[in-house]
C-alpha cells in the first residue's frame, strides 16, 4: 500500500491534564430587618477540640468554626447579634454553644464553642483497658448536622433560624495531575485536610466511564496539614487514558477526585521509519492488529502538524510510503492512531 503525501500545517497539542479541586462545607442563613438590610451568616466547622487529650470512655468537646457575616441593602441602623448552637449527634448532652458576638459591617472570625457540655463516647465504658487518643476524633465522628442561630438586632424581632451543615467532606483536595514520564505515567495529588481517611484507590479508564483499579495508597487518617502523594502507572495503555482517585473512609464511605487524562505513545519500535536519516522519501513500517481507518500524521518539534491523512490498513505488517523532499532539515515525528485510540510514534531526521 502506497500513499504519496502533500503537506499542510495546523497545530497539535499533546499533554497531560491537571485538574484542581478544593471543597468546603458550610451552613448559610440570612435574616432581614425592617431597616432595609439583610445579614447572611456563613458558618464553617473546622475542627473538634477535646477537653482531654486521652480518655478511657468519653470526653467533652467543643467545635472550632469560622463565621462570616455579610450585609446587603441599607447601611442605616445596621447591627445584628447572635448566639450559635451546634446540634451534633455523635454523643449526648447539651449543644456546644458560643456567644457569636455583634456585627455592624462585613466581618469574618474564627471562634470556638465555649461550653464542655457535649459528651462523645469513645469506647464502651466497660472497656477499661482502652485509652483512645481523643485528638483523633473528627468532625465526621461527632456529626454536627445543623446549627441554630439565635439572633436580635436593630429593626429585627428576636428569633431563631436553623441552618443545615453538610456532612464534612473526607478530604480537601488541593491538586491532582497525571503526566507521562518516559514509558510510565506519574500521578501526583495533595490534600489540605483529611478526615477519617483510610486509603486511596488509583483507577484508570480507556473511555472515561469504565474504571479499573491499578493500585492503592494509604491515607493520613486525620490531618490538618498538607499531605502529598504519588503513584506510577508502570504499564500504561496506548492512546488516551483517564485517571481518578477514589478516597475511602474507615467506615467504608467513599468519594472520587476529578479526572486527569494522559495521552501515551506506545513503544516507538512498533513504528519503524526507513531509511533514517531521510533525504527525499521514506517508508513507515508498522504492525496493525486490526482492520480499519488509521490517522497518519507528520509533526515538527513544536507540535505543528505538517501532514495529516486517514489511511485504510489491513491486519498485519503495513508499509506506508511518504515524500519528505519539501521538509527543511531537522527532526520530525510520525504518529499513527487507530480507532481504539492506540497511538504509535517514531522520530526521523531529515537531511
Amino acid at each position: 500500500m502506497k500513499n504519496v503525501i502533500r503537506f499542510y500545517a495546523i497545530f497539535l497539542a499533546i499533554s497531560g491534564i491537571m485538574l484542581i479541586s478544593a471543597f468546603e462545607t458550610k451552613a448559610q442563613c440570612s435574616v432581614t430587618s425592617s431597616n432595609g438590610w439583610t445579614a447572611t451568616f456563613n458558618i464553617i466547622p473546622t475542627a473538634v477540640i477535646p477537653e482531654f487529650t486521652n480518655c478511657p470512655w468519653y470526653y467533652h468537646y467543643e467545635i472550632r468554626y469560622t463565621m462570616s457575616v455579610t450585609f446587603s441593602g441599607s447601611t442605616t441602623n445596621r447591627s445584628v447579634s447572635c448566639n450559635v448552637y451546634f446540634n451534633c449527634t455523635g454523643g449526648t448532652g447539651n449543644q456546644p454553644y458560643n456567644s457569636g458576638g455583634t456585627y455592624t459591617s462585613n466581618s469574618s472570625v474564627t471562634l470556638t464553642t465555649n461550653n464542655n457540655a457535649r459528651q462523645y463516647t469513645a469506647v464502651s465504658m466497660y472497656n477499661y483497658g482502652t485509652n483512645p487518643n481523643c485528638n483523633q476524633v473528627s468532625l465526621a465522628a461527632v456529626n454536627c448536622k445543623t446549627v441554630r442561630i439565635d439572633y436580635w438586632g436593630s429593626g429585627i424581632t428576636s428569633g431563631t433560624i436553623i441552618c443545615n451543615v453538610p456532612v464534612p467532606l473526607p478530604i480537601t483536595l488541593l491538586s491532582f495531575s497525571a503526566e507521562r514520564k518516559n514509558k510510565a505515567v506519574q500521578l501526583n495529588w495533595a490534600t489540605a485536610t483529611e478526615i477519617n481517611n483510610n486509603f486511596f484507590t488509583i483507577e484508570r479508564s480507556s473511555n472515561g466511564r469504565d474504571f479499573e483499579e491499578i493500585g492503592k495508597s494509604l491515607g493520613a487518617g486525620n490531618s490538618n496539614t498538607i499531605k502529598t502523594y504519588d503513584f506510577i502507572d508502570e504499564h500504561p495503555k496506548g492512546g488516551i487514558s483517564y485517571y481518578r482517585i477514589k478516597q475511602t473512609d474507615f467506615d467504608g464511605e467513599f468519594s472520587y477526585s476529578p479526572i486527569a487524562a494522559v495521552r501515551y505513545f506506545e513503544d516507538d519500535h512498533n513504528l519503524i521509519i526507513l531509511p533514517n536519516p531521510i533525504v527525499n522519501s521514506g517508508v513507515a513500517k508498522l504492525f496493525s492488529t486490526q482492520i480499519g481507518t488509521y490517522n497518519f500524521m507528520i509533526i515538527n518539534q513544536l507540535g505543528a502538524i505538517l501532514f495529516s491523512k486517514k489511511i485504510e490498513l489491513s491486519e498485519g505488517e503495513q508499509v506506508i510510503d511518504f515524500d519528505a523532499s519539501l521538509l527543511s532539515p531537522g527532526i520530525y515525528s510520525i504518529i499513527t492512531s487507530d480507532q481504539s485510540g492506540n497511538i504509535r510514534k517514531s522520530e526521523f531526521v531529515k537531511h
